[in-house]
């Protein structure tokens, strides 16, 4: 299996939480085939703050274009910390996913 780790073309928008760290979606990186050879199927990222005005970016999911779906495009966040949002492909018909990630 493939992978382009790191993720690309975030189009979404960015959300906070009561820590400070931003959450996003990438419409590429992650997992490739099934997806494009060379962009991959997306990925759930999170950019912690540290010292010195530096980020820490850490994916926290990578689709695969299966049950998870591809393409992802934005995500929201409960009270609780939990991550959803929905894809634009994939999923047991093709046709997207809601998905639910749990820290």
């Amino acid at each position: 299996m493939f992978e382009n780790p790191s993720g690309g073309s975030p189009e979404s928008r960015l959300v906070f939480d009561q820590k400070g760290n931003l959450y996003g979606s990438a419409n590429s990186g992650g997992i490739i085939p099934p997806c494009s050879q060379q962009l991959g199927c997306g990925t759930v990222f999170q950019l912690s703050p540290g010292k010195n005005g530096q980020w820490t970016y850490t994916v926290l999911h990578k689709f695969t274009n299966g049950q998870d779906g591809a393409l992802p495009n934005g995500v929201v966040l409960d009270k609780s910390g939990n991550i959803y949002g929905t894809t634009l492909t994939g999923g047991a018909h093709g046709l997207g996913t809601v998905f639910e990630i749990v820290p």
